[in-house]
């Protein structure tokens, strides 16, 4: 069984992510995350997995800079790949199938516009997604958006076993 198909598992998801209601956007807060404060789309994402115990507490990503470059993209890339139990399950230029038709709590999203401005965002259940974006702060979208369905570049998940 993975990590996030245990009922616990997700309702922890759930509790921790909500718990960022009111957050407001802050560009570049270089993984520094605060619950009603402010940080960046991947600050935020990572924050969320070192609450849960998912990424080391002490981790500290060589980028946590959401820029304009195809650099920046490659750099989140790598440092999620980075993680342990972490695994790319789905990538635009590879894949054929809909990045939705599996997705699960948990799964973490990686949006660019043609390799410029990157975003990210953690899947919810009820296909929603969680993120924190300029102008909006904290907020709950559908996974299904227009915008995201035109954007997602890869979606990763925690494959550890329990």
């Amino acid at each position: 069984m993975l990590y996030f198909e245990k009922k616990e598992n997700i309702d922890a998801l759930v509790k921790e992510v909500y718990d960022w209601q009111g957050t407001q956007f802050q560009r570049n807060t270089r993984g520094e995350a605060y619950k009603g404060g402010g940080c960046d789309c991947i600050s935020f994402c990572l924050t969320v997995y070192k609450n849960l115990n998912i990424i080391p507490l002490d981790y500290v990503a060589p980028c946590y800079r959401v820029g304009d470059t195809s650099e920046a993209y490659k750099k989140i890339c790598q440092a999620v790949e980075s993680f342990e139990n972490w695994c790319l399950l789905w990538d635009r230029e590879k894949s054929e199938n809909s990045f939705t038709a599996d997705t699960m709590p948990g799964d973490l999203v990686i949006c660019t516009s043609r390799y410029v401005m990157q975003h990210t965002l953690i899947c919810l259940p009820d296909k929603k997604c969680a993120h924190v974006y300029p102008d909006l702060g904290f907020s709950i979208v559908p996974l299904e958006s227009a915008l995201i369905q035109k954007r997602i570049r890869r979606k990763y998940r925690y494959a550890c076993t329990i």
